[in-house]
């Protein structure tokens, strides 16, 4: 019983050969792990070295959310690809919700007399994708790896009935 459950889990066929569906999942997840987890490191580890004294919380729950928690959801993606998957997709949702939570609560605190922080964010739309590239991209790569490989390399290897 335990062996068939082993079979199942580490997603060999009865021959002993690793399925195809696996075979990409655990390519995406190494990708992952050699990838994005020294570069979410880098940049979590330069965001807070960047901080001043008597941040907001709301930085620190950015930081999180955007950097550190993707790190074990990338290495629990090798023995639960589609738990690894959501848990990265859930912290880019997370990351950007308080993003633009801070940006709002920053528009709305201005000073009358200051530049509108309105104008700043929306002249800032080139930077806000830049960032957005190197915040969210590589999380939502291998997110969308993790559950659509598996798919399309199902989807390959059906015959056509033309």
């Amino acid at each position: 019983m335990k062996i068939q459950r082993w079979k199942e889990f580490s997603g060999r066929s009865q021959d002993g050969c690793v399925s195809p569906e696996r075979r990409d999942v655990l390519a995406v997840s190494l990708a992952g792990t050699l990838l994005v987890i020294p570069w979410e490191l880098f940049m979590a580890f330069a965001f807070s070295f960047t901080f001043r004294a008597h941040e907001p919380l709301t930085t620190w729950l950015f930081v999180w959310f955007t950097f550190l928690l993707n790190i074990p959801a990338i290495l629990s993606s090798w023995m639960w690809p589609r738990a690894g998957a959501c848990w990265l997709i859930a912290n880019v949702m997370a990351s950007l919700a308080i993003g633009t939570g801070f940006e709002l609560i920053s528009i709305v605190q201005s000073k009358p007399g200051a530049p509108s922080a309105a104008s700043e964010f929306f002249n800032g739309i080139l930077g806000l994708i830049y960032a957005a590239v190197f915040f969210w991209g590589p999380p939502v790569v291998v997110a969308g790896g993790l559950l659509f490989l598996p798919l399309l390399t199902r989807l390959d290897g059906k015959p056509n009935n033309n």
